[in-house]
């Protein structure tokens, strides 16, 4: 068993708490159900949560590549270098299920966003928003290989989170930024054929 709670949420939550939340998830219908992931939309305490359960088949999955503890960590580097995500709450692991909790962003994702507020001052605006994420993301060596308009949520304050990091890794290249950029224009073009 592997219990990781986050520094800003130490004094609230606790390890009974956890467990107890996490077994009660178990019993609730999922948001979404896949083969080997569940997500749950739920109230923890005084937090709106997000809760991904994967779940391995094989016992020989070693920590480094367990995607729950992975999106904890790089949840934790994006948000100390000022990339908006969703906070990590807790990681919680048990035999081959591990559990990962993040505060609910109340936002859209992008493409809902521009769909309804198509104007070329937003688009500036989430064009400089976009420049700095993709520069933050290089300055970090991090690749998103689903980095695109439905992954970028954005709030009423224009605040532009990122979100969906199962398969962000440590290796961006220019091809692989050049792919980053070219999904998100491809997406933007689709909405206004004005281009970022």
């Amino acid at each position: 068993m592997n219990l990781i709670i986050n520094d800003r949420c130490r004094q609230v939550l606790t390890h009974d708490k956890i467990i107890e939340f996490v077994e009660h998830l178990k019993t609730c219908n999922p948001l979404i159900s896949k083969q080997n992931k569940r997500i749950w939309d739920a109230e923890f305490l005084n937090y709106k949560v997000f809760v991904k359960n994967f779940i391995y088949k094989n016992t020989i999955v070693k920590n480094f590549k367990r995607t729950g503890i992975k999106n904890f960590k790089i949840s934790e580097i994006l948000l100390k270098k000022s990339i908006k995500c969703p906070l990590p709450l807790f990681y919680y692991s048990r035999g081959l299920e591990e559990f990962i909790a993040t505060e609910k962003i109340d936002a859209v994702d992008l493409w809902r966003f521009l769909e309804k507020n198509n104007t070329a001052e937003i688009h500036a605006v989430i064009e400089n928003q976009l420049n700095v994420l993709i520069d933050k993301f290089d300055e970090l060596n991090l690749y998103h290989p689903d980095f695109n308009i439905t992954n970028l949520l954005i709030t009423q304050d224009m605040d532009i989170y990122i979100v969906d990091l199962d398969g962000v890794k440590f290796n961006l290249n220019k091809r692989r930024k050049k792919k980053m950029i070219g999904k998100i224009n491809k997406y933007l073009r689709a909405l206004s054929g004005i281009e970022l």
